[in-house]
């Protein structure tokens, strides 16, 4: 009964910060109070350690086409003459290598269940927090039946993510993610929304059962924001729409980055990872309610809704995104290591820009962005 009370007056003081979004379709961001968003992304950016490129990284995302994306890629690889203080020059060839092997007749295949994502306007710039579920599937190559990987085999990872945290972080992604079991992702799914609350405490304990260390933090503190918000819009939490596609994950990785500050110092950091995705075969799906009630399986799922998708990017586009550790994204471009503007000058800065961006296409504008778009002009709610 305390419970219950406690949940109505937190409904009631949360109703004084959220905005009547009322009028937007299930699939569009809802809006929240400023001070309030800020509030949860510091809660979230406290709980973790800053280190990872996958978890805290600065991200430029285009459309491009295939052939000028891989063009640039073989230019990057050409040797260049990296100058050393005091030493002889050093040759270096900037060669992404695969993150995600391929299995033999099989091509990589990500799923993405997206709820209904929140926002905000912070000091000019829009912070989105939005929930997602990601399946890594397995296509066979002669037959096109969906596989599963065997250490993903019943597993998919619910991660919640923040794109730009602060109006000093624009283009900057925070995420925050945890394995699940797919019996327990559909508990979330197909749960009643009083039920909500309830179900995330059940994920949460699970989760904390397999933490170490400040992962705890993470853990507690990502559910606490899953609640939270959907408790303001009980949508954050389900399936409004889904993307899939085939992706090629890239790395290269600088050993002992080294900053130029000044003309003789240097300050030298861990090793540093640069990322590359490059995403074809593009689809998305707009997800109706209670849509695994009538599925015994996300595999079975996923096999019988493959043609069943509202809009498919053009064969000849790349969707590409290159993602570079905070603790170097930030730095002036004239003390950045010569590897690093190697990268930006050969890559980064020929293919993300608005000359080379396929035609109906914006650049930094990600996979769900452009599909809610498309939804959005062809008036589906």
């Amino acid at each position: 009964m305390v419970k219950k009370i406690f949940k109505m007056s937190s409904l009631i003081l949360i109703s004084f910060i959220i905005y009547d979004n009322s009028n937007a379709a299930d699939f569009e961001d809802f809006k929240i109070n400023s001070s309030y968003g800020r509030t949860l992304v510091e809660k979230l950016k406290n709980s973790i350690e800053r280190k990872s490129t996958t978890s805290v990284r600065r991200e430029q995302k285009t459309v491009t086409y295939v052939s000028h994306l891989h063009e640039r890629l073989e230019l990057l690889q050409d040797p260049f003459k990296k100058k050393r203080l005091f030493k002889k020059s050093k040759t270096i060839a900037v060669v992404f290598t695969t993150r995600d092997q391929t299995k033999p007749g099989y091509k990589n295949v990500t799923y993405t269940f997206y709820g209904r994502g929140a926002y905000f306007w912070n000091l000019g710039i829009k912070t989105k927090i939005k929930l997602r579920a990601r399946f890594y599937l397995l296509e066979n190559l002669e037959n096109g039946v969906y596989e599963r990987p065997e250490q993903m085999a019943s597993y998919s990872f619910l991660e919640l993510k923040i794109k730009n945290p602060s109006p000093a972080e624009l283009n900057s992604v925070n995420k925050y993610r945890v394995k699940i079991e797919d019996t327990d992702l559909i508990k979330l799914i197909n749960s009643e929304v009083d039920d909500i609350s309830s179900v995330l405490v059940y994920l949460k304990d699970k989760a904390l059962s397999q933490a170490q260390g400040k992962k705890i933090d993470m853990v507690n503190t990502m559910f606490s924001v899953i609640d939270e918000l959907a408790t303001i819009e009980p949508k954050f939490t389900k399936p409004q729409f889904a993307i899939s596609y085939e992706r090629t994950a890239k790395k290269y990785l600088e050993e002992k980055y080294k900053a130029k500050i000044g003309l003789l110092k240097r300050k030298s950091f861990k090793d540093m990872e640069y990322q590359l995705t490059l995403d074809q075969n593009i689809k998305g799906y707009r997800i109706p309610s209670k849509f695994m009630s009538n599925s015994s399986s996300f595999i079975e799922f996923f096999q019988g809704n493959k043609d069943n998708f509202n809009y498919q990017y053009p064969e000849d586009c790349i969707v590409a995104e290159i993602k570079v550790p905070i603790a170097i994204a930030n730095l002036d471009p004239k003390a950045c290591s010569a590897i690093h503007k190697h990268i930006y000058e050969g890559f980064i800065k020929p293919v993300f820009n608005q000359e080379s961006l396929y035609p109906g296409f914006r650049l930094n504008k990600g996979k769900a962005g452009h599909f809610k778009r498309v939804l959005a002009e062809k008036g589906v709610k």
